[in-house]
Order: structure tokens, then C-alpha cells, then sequence
């Protein structure tokens, strides 16, 4: 995605040196950051007092809490609807999906990176989906789904959000790209007791955009440890990792945060600019309630779009068949990365600028439509 560029001084890893002194004081290094010249650790006072004391450290900083992600609505018991995509039929036509579908688009061709708690990929409505590489960096294997050391349903929220991009289960359920490959990194503990490290979230970005990913959506955010004043796009740790993946073309979508209806509740990393911030409304156009709010610390407008966030169905995590209604701004971000996905397919040229530009058109769909298909894939 960097076109002529190729690799820069800021893809280059911490000096192998600096990091065994790091390591030398008794921390465990949890993660490291080539963009940010960083790494993440476990440590006690002690030791962060002897890490600030070496010479090359420029400073030590505590990792960030994020909000408890949302719980799932109720399950009912609903037959899935007669309309083509059964339970998927009422976010799909709101953000008019099937025109897009009509004209052949699929995603195929486009590269998703996916960022959660973990991934179920035995449910049906994966079966044919085409995962590039998956990666666990909380535990440091290539499990995304619940293991040992997990807490119990972690691979829950991920999960969900998956299928709202790819699932295809014929009549039941369908995602909104069901023909793009995915990336897929867990990166997010939900255990209540323990900090939510967005040193994880760092750590599957770069790996994700490293990957060679054209789109990056993560429904993930983190504002626990931020006062209103320093969500300017430039504080949090994990804003400064999204600023350098826009800037190496890397189409980025986050969840603002289901903290509202106050202003100023958003959630890094959507408090960058260039990163695409999603809100979430009802299946009338309304803002939801618990949508986050902007402006940003430097008065700029957030979230960029909104998308159905509310009663939106979604794969369960403990069935191999079953959905569930849930709500969040966790559900209307893959909706609108999966929307990207179709028009990517059509105009690959478009970088992260002309992505946003082109879904806040609302001429986009029919032009897709009117576009040639010779030559697309």
C-alpha cells in the first residue's frame, strides 16, 4: 500500500542492544513497536525507576485501560426472514449492500485485517473464508480462538464482528464482503481484572499492515486512562501507530466508543485524523444513545460515518449455527470496512482520503453500478 516508498526508518526495531538492557532490569518485555521505537513491559516501580534511569530511554509511560465492551442483547427467537439473507436483510439494505452485491461486487481481491478478542472459525458461516494469517499476541501463538490462559468466552466479540464482514450462509446470513481474504490478529484480554494493553493493539497493527493488508477495521478503544484534553490524535500510544498507518496508506477503521451521549467521549485510536471513527445509529438513521460523541481535544468532527449499531445480528461464539442480536459501535465499524471492501474492489485506487470522501457519497452505489466490470478480478 506505500506504492514507490518501500520501508523507512520507522520499520526498523528498537536496537537489539537497548532492548536486553531493558530486559536486564527483571521486566518481562510484553511487546515491541517498530513505528513507535518502543516496548512494552511488566514492571514494578523498581524497575520502571531503573528503566527511565538508562541513557537512551526517552521515557516511561503507563499502558491505557480501555471501556468493557458491550454486552449482547437478548437472544430472541426469530425465524430467519424470507428476504434473501435472512437475519442480515435489515443492516445489508440499510446501507444498500445488496445494489452492490447486484453489480458483482464481493470484496474478492481485498485484504481485510480484523483486530478483536479472538475468533470462532468452526461456525458455519465461515466455512469458506480465506484467512491469509492469524496471529494471538497475548499469549504468543497462532490461536485466536479461546485456550488455555483465556478467559472463557473471549473469543466472543471478535467473532461477531468477523461475521458482519465475511460470513456467507446462504439464505440465513450474510456478510457484507464475503469474497475478501483477512488478516486476523487477537490482541485484547476482556478479563476485568487486568489492564487492557493497547501495546497489543500496537503490536497487530504493525503486523497487519506489515502483512500487506488494504484495510484495517478493529473495533477495539481506549480511553480509560485519557482525560478528554489529550485525545487530540496525537497522545495515546495507539493513535500514534494509527497516524503512521494511514500514512503508509493503510485504510483504517475504528470504533468511536460506546460512552455517550456526552461530547468528548470518543475513543482513541478514532481520534485520529484519517482514521475513519464509526458511530452507530438505529435502523431509522438516529444516533443511538450510548453512541460516543466528539469533537476531538483539537475541535475536530468525529465520528466520520455512522452504520446500523443497534439490533444488528451477528454470529455467536458458542454455536456452530446460531446468531444473536447484539448492539455497539463494535457492530456498525465492520459493517462500514466491509462496505469499503466492495468499493475498494471497484476503484482500487483509492487511498485513505478518497475511501472517506467516497462513502460519505451518496452517488457511490450507483456509479459502482454504472462502472465496467472488465478488468476488475
Amino acid at each position: 500500500m506505500r506504492g514507490d516508498r518501500g520501508v523507512d526508518v520507522r520499520d526498523v526495531p528498537p536496537a537489539p542492544d537497548y532492548v536486553q538492557s531493558v530486559a536486564a532490569t527483571g521486566v518481562r518485555i510484553r511487546a515491541t513497536s517498530r513505528w513507535l521505537n518502543a516496548v512494552s513491559v511488566d514492571a514494578d516501580a523498581a524497575q520502571r525507576a531503573a528503566i527511565a534511569r538508562l541513557p537512551f530511554v526517552a521515557g516511561v509511560r503507563p499502558v491505557a485501560r480501555t471501556r468493557r465492551h458491550e454486552h449482547p442483547l437478548p437472544v430472541t427467537e426469530e425465524t430467519p426472514s424470507t428476504r434473501a439473507k435472512g437475519l442480515s436483510w435489515p443492516h445489508l439494505s440499510a446501507l444498500h449492500v445488496p445494489e452492490l452485491h447486484e453489480c458483482g461486487l464481493t470484496g474478492a481481491g481485498v485484504v481485510v485485517g480484523v483486530q478483536d478478542t479472538g475468533f470462532v472459525l468452526k461456525h458455519q458461516a465461515f466455512a469458506g473464508v480465506q484467512v491469509i494469517a492469524a496471529r494471538d499476541f497475548v499469549q504468543g501463538d497462532d490461536v485466536v480462538a479461546d485456550e488455555e490462559g483465556d478467559t472463557p468466552g473471549q473469543q466472543h466479540h471478535g467473532t461477531g464482528v468477523l461475521s458482519l464482514i465475511v460470513a456467507d450462509d446462504g439464505e440465513v446470513f450474510s456478510g457484507v464482503a464475503p469474497g475478501v481474504s483477512v488478516i486476523l490478529a487477537k490482541t485484547e484480554r476482556i478479563d476485568v481484572e487486568e489492564p487492557y494493553e493497547e501495546d497489543y493493539y500496537v503490536a497487530g497493527l504493525e503486523w497487519i499492515e506489515g502483512m500487506g493488508a488494504d484495510i484495517f477495521t478493529a473495533s477495539l478503544g481506549y480511553s480509560d486512562w485519557y482525560e478528554p484534553q489529550q485525545l487530540d490524535g496525537k497522545t495515546a500510544v495507539v493513535s500514534q501507530a494509527a497516524t503512521v498507518a494511514v500514512a503508509n496508506g493503510l485504510i483504517m477503521f475504528a470504533a468511536i466508543g460506546n460512552g455517550g451521549p456526552d461530547p468528548k467521549t470518543l475513543d482513541a485510536p478514532a481520534d485520529v485524523d484519517g482514521v475513519i471513527a464509526v458511530g452507530a445509529t438505529d435502523f431509522d438513521g438516529v444516533v443511538t444513545s450510548f453512541s460516543s460523541r466528539g469533537p476531538t481535544a483539537d475541535d475536530r468532527i468525529k465520528p466520520d460515518l455512522v452504520a446500523p449499531g443497534q439490533d444488528v445480528y451477528m454470529a455467536r461464539s458458542d454455536s456452530l449455527v446460531a446468531y444473536e442480536a447484539s448492539q455497539g459501535t463494535s457492530l456498525s465499524t465492520p459493517l462500514v470496512a466491509g462496505v469499503a471492501a466492495l468499493l475498494l474492489e471497484a476503484y482500487p485506487e483509492l487511498d485513505p482520503a478518497g475511501m472517506l470522501a467516497l462513502l460519505r457519497d451518496r452517488d457511490a452505489a450507483r456509479r459502482a453500478r454504472q462502472r465496467p466490470r472488465l478488468g476488475f478480478h
